[in-house]
C-alpha cells in the first residue's frame, strides 16, 4: 500500500491498474493525481482518478483489489464519479520526524 502514493502515481499517468468487478477483469487508465484541500503539515493528501471503457461494468462505491506490476496490490475504496470516472481519495497523517 505504500508504493501507492503521489509521487509514484503521479509518474504512471496514462498506465492503467487492474482490478475485477464480479467475474470481470477490468483495466483502468490513470487519468490524474491531484493534492486535495487537506493535504498540509500534517496530511499526506491527493485523489486519484481512473477512467475505465467496458460499458458491461458497473462500479459501485466500496473496496476493490487493485494491481499494478510495479506497484504490487491494494485495497483501495472506491467512489464512481460517473459509469467511466471512479476517484480514489488518500488521507494519510504525516509522522513527526521522532515518531519514525
Amino acid at each position: 500500500m505504500e508504493k501507492y502514493n503521489f509521487e509514484t502515481l503521479s509518474t504512471l499517468l496514462g498506465q492503467t491498474l487492474r482490478t475485477r468487478v464480479d467475474d470481470t477483469e477490468v483495466e483502468l487508465e490513470i487519468l490524474d493525481v491531484a493534492r486535495t484541500a487537506t493535504h498540509g503539515d500534517k496530511w499526506d493528501a491527493f485523489a486519484l482518478y481512473l477512467k475505465h471503457q467496458n460499458d458491461d461494468v458497473m462500479f459501485n462505491q466500496g473496496i476493490y483489489e487493485f494491481s499494478h506490476p510495479e506497484l504490487g496490490t491494494a485495497q483501495l475504496f472506491v467512489s464512481p464519479n460517473s459509469h467511466e470516472e471512479l476517484e480514489i481519495i488518500f488521507s494519510r497523517r504525516i509522522q513527526p520526524q521522532s515518531e519514525q
